[in-house]
């Protein structure tokens, strides 16, 4: 009696009556003022795609844009594609092998000055483009702000990764994750140009790569400013910087964590730039955090009240361990005893608890806390705990971004088992990014015990699938 609710549920999903899924809306050519909705999802971009100046493209929640061909998405419009963190709107690859990144030109079609666009709670990859494989940004004066998005996967061919601003463009973005893209130049974000101006707050670079100049952030600019960024494990195929500051860059930092990145130097300014870093946590392993200046030359580099390992001097700055609470497993808060709590400039505004502010990205106390960056989650199935097992074990799992997942058991022979989620005798298959745990009691779908033995969980995502293996003993 104890598993009726199995037996119940499984003869309701045998009742149930499916509603046919929504056709796909195919698109192309010329966007006037629209809106895409999820009833009409996913929309399939089958060739050139452009939304016209002077129109608005509004896209709702849950909408996927998938490209099956390989297109630029051209903006000379404006969009506003505005998701929630339990609905988000996806651009991804469809049926071509990839496809041109979202991209707002400088190519003589002149858009309004000042105009802007949005994106919230967006995932762009699969793009590859020469100047920004997920977003290019080139129409002088142009704002656009990125909320709570992923961009990740992307290739620039030639510069920026996921990102390329150039000319008077301004971008604005906080609460993003940029990750596992690449490009020559500026694996993760690139600015190509003097006046470009942009803005990141609580944002993650992580697992970005490149070849010749910064596999995180190549700099042309004095106009771009980081504040609680954490930039790890960024990874430059010739070791040579993860953050590099180009020609007449002046970029600012502050309350960053810039740890564990494979390159040979953390800051490179061997073209000229500059940087100034303030709060600041630059850390690692084996490499050369900041570049020396040469004998004779201006030290390119203003730093204070930051954690340099190996030392620099300047004001309030330190050389100790930032005692991060869990670093092989990528959480860079702040263990106990850190010697970067309450250590950061005194002139800056004080915590929430009126303590002195903390260096690195990770406040320990105040709201500052809540608006921090969280490394992201990958996607993957962990092993199930216990294992073996007897009665129940719970299965762990991990979504970089919201959507629909399908969580499944199934035998040696592999024939399904128990649908745990998604699917209709599972639980709703929707899921927020982040971590995630699933208990299976050991029933299959009619509510009767299983034997002992070994048996196969597979998890089925957008990004792909994973599958596991796990012991019952009775």
């Amino acid at each position: 009696m104890a598993h009726r609710g199995h037996i119940v549920a499984a003869a309701l999903a045998v009742i149930v009556v499916l509603s046919s899924l929504s056709q796909a809306t195919d698109v192309s050519g010329q966007i006037l003022t629209t809106t895409w909705t999820k009833a009409n999802s996913p929309y399939r971009v089958k060739a050139a795609i452009e939304v016209r100046p002077n129109n608005l493209l509004t896209i709702e929640p849950g909408v996927d844009v998938l490209f099956d061909a390989d297109v630029k998405f051209i903006l000379y419009g404006t969009i506003r594609a505005v998701g929630t963190a339990g609905d988000s709107i996806r651009f991804l690859k469809g049926t071509a092998a990839k496809w041109g990144g979202v991209s707002i030109p400088n190519d003589g079609v002149k858009i309004a000055p000042w105009d802007s666009s949005a994106f919230a709670y967006v995932r762009i990859s699969g793009g590859s483009n020469a100047y920004g494989g997920g977003i290019s940004l080139a129409q002088p004066d142009l704002k656009l702000s990125l909320d709570h998005c992923v961009v990740s996967g992307n290739t620039g061919t030639t510069e920026g990764g996921a990102i390329c601003v150039d000319d008077h463009a301004i971008l604005y973005a906080r609460n993003c994750n940029f990750l596992s893209n690449t490009s020559p130049i500026g694996g993760g974000v690139s600015f190509r140009n003097n006046t470009t101006h942009a803005a990141f707050s609580d944002c993650v670079f992580q697992g970005n790569t490149s070849a010749t100049d910064g596999c995180a952030i190549a700099s042309r600019t004095p106009y771009a400013t980081f504040a609680r960024c954490l930039i790890t494990g960024n990874q430059h195929a010739n070791n040579t910087s993860t953050v590099d500051c180009l020609g007449s860059s002046g970029i600012t930092m502050v309350n960053c964590t810039v740890a564990d990145n494979t390159t040979t130097k953390v800051f490179d300014s061997t073209s000229g730039g500059k940087a100034t870093l303030r709060n600041c946590i630059v850390w690692g392993t084996g490499t050369v955090m900041l570049e020396a200046p040469l004998p004779g030359t201006t030290n390119p580099w203003t730093v204070t009240y930051s954690d340099i390992k190996g030392a620099w001097d300047g004001t309030g700055n330190i050389n100790s361990d930032p005692l991060f609470t869990n670093a092989a497993a990528g959480v860079y808060t702040l263990g106990t005893g850190s010697p970067c709590i309450n250590t950061g400039d005194p002139a800056d505004p004080l915590e929430g608890d009126g303590s002195r502010v903390d260096m690195g990205a990770f406040s320990t106390s105040g709201p500052v806390a809540v608006n921090a960056p969280v490394a992201p989650a990958r996607f993957a199935l962990y092993t199930n705990a216990p294992n073996p097992f007897n009665p129940s074990t719970t299965l762990r799992f991990s979504l970089p971004d919201a959507g629909h997942v399908t969580l499944a058991v199934y035998d040696v022979n592999g024939r399904l088992v128990r649908t745990l989620v998604g699917g209709a005798a599972g639980a709703a298959g929707t899921f927020l990014s982040g971590q995630h745990s699933v208990v299976w009691d050991g029933y299959d779908n009619y509510g009767r015990a299983v034997a002992s033995g070994v048996y196969l969980v597979r998890l089925t995502a957008t990004e792909g699938v994973l599958t596991g293996r796990m012991t019952l003993l009775r």
